[in-house]
């Protein structure tokens, strides 16, 4: 980025102090575009929502603003927290429910984890396959490059998919030992938990939501952690995975 110009996170910061403050760039907005709709809501600034939905109360009837996103894949801080109580209770809300890329099994763990944060539920395609999914909990200790060699025959054996042994795939790689109960909730969790604010917990349940939804067939989750019993109990009493989906090793 050069000397005179600016970032993107300064141009959407501008903009919005241009929309809020000067009525002759409402008149422009919603002139021009009468009808504004914004993808990924749930991660729009929100500074940018809170002005939007400011200009549409002003304009009623001159200026619609469409809001696709689900807040359950709300994955940075600066997204406007509980979007949802914050529509209008006049705008339509329509809902999809129905899960276009994964197998039926994956549609099951995602619903399951999201009743961690609210209970909305989607539903997988009348022609979609079963699907695998796999937890396996190993050792921080472990080798990670020979575990999940084994991890890969292991999934190519139950799936018959030769894709996991594919050395160029790659995974995802996060800290879930809070969610997963291997380390203690922390003062600042609790009371942001009692106070009703987002927690790292709650971001790190979305996180996981929106790693596990992007697989289509079949998900192999690997859990290194120095606490096995406790992931697995956990994983367990959420109804996330089955005692026969899940290996210690």
């Amino acid at each position: 980025m050069g000397i005179d110009s600016l970032s993107h996170s300064e141009v959407v910061k501008m903009s919005t102090e241009f929309i809020a403050k000067e009525p002759t760039m409402q008149d422009i907005l919603t002139t021009k575009y009468p009808m504004l709709l914004i993808d990924e809501s749930q991660d729009t600034k929100k500074e940018l929502v809170d002005v939007l939905l400011t200009i549409c109360e002003k304009y009623k009837g001159q200026f619609t603003v469409g809001m696709f996103g689900d807040t359950m894949q709300k994955i940075y801080n600066d997204g406007k927290d509980n979007l949802a109580d914050c529509i209008p209770h006049d705008w339509a809300k329509p809902v999809k429910k129905m899960n276009y890329r994964s197998a039926v099994r994956i549609v099951e763990l995602a619903n399951s984890i999201r009743k961690t944060v609210d209970n909305q539920e989607q539903k997988p395609r009348s022609d979609a396959e079963e699907g695998f999914v796999r937890l396996f909990i190993v050792n921080a200790d472990a080798n990670k490059d020979a575990t999940e060699k084994k991890i890969a025959s292991m999934m190519s054996e139950d799936t018959n998919d030769t894709g996991w042994d594919d050395a160029q795939a790659r995974g995802f790689l996060f800290s879930y030992e809070k969610l997963f109960g291997a380390k203690a909730k922390t003062p600042t969790d609790i009371k942001n938990e009692r106070e009703g604010k987002d927690t790292s917990i709650m971001r790190t349940a979305r996180l996981f939501y929106v790693a596990c939804t992007r697989a289509q067939k079949s998900l192999a989750v690997v859990a290194y952690t120095e606490n096995v019993n406790s992931v697995k109990e956990t994983a367990l009493s959420n109804g996330w995975f089955s005692e026969g989906e899940i290996y210690t090793l």
